[in-house]
């Protein structure tokens, strides 16, 4: 879980967003993650590409047809990033 973490925050830390803690919001196959002070969510897979890249996809349309949820971080590109071998969104 520790590598996952720091895996997070530096790759939200390299898209300019400052991270200086990450709560744990959920963690089983996949850990999510609330960072802060940027007040971003992130979804943290180890070689999960393929299913991130699905819910991305999801949460586009989900906003398109007027859904009520949370909407992708608008300050970064929507698409996967990769970083010490685990996927994020």
């Amino acid at each position: 879980m520790a590598r996952a973490i720091k895996a997070a925050t530096t790759a939200v830390s390299d898209l300019g967003l400052g991270v200086e803690r990450a709560d744990v919001v959920h963690n089983s196959n996949n850990l999510a993650l609330r960072l802060m002070p940027c007040d971003t969510f992130a979804r943290v897979a180890f070689d999960g590409r393929e299913i991130a890249q699905r819910e991305i996809e999801l949460a586009v349309r989900l906003k398109d047809a007027g859904s009520p949820i949370a909407e992708l971080e608008p300050r970064v590109e929507p698409r996967v990033y990769e970083h010490d071998g685990f996927a994020m969104t």
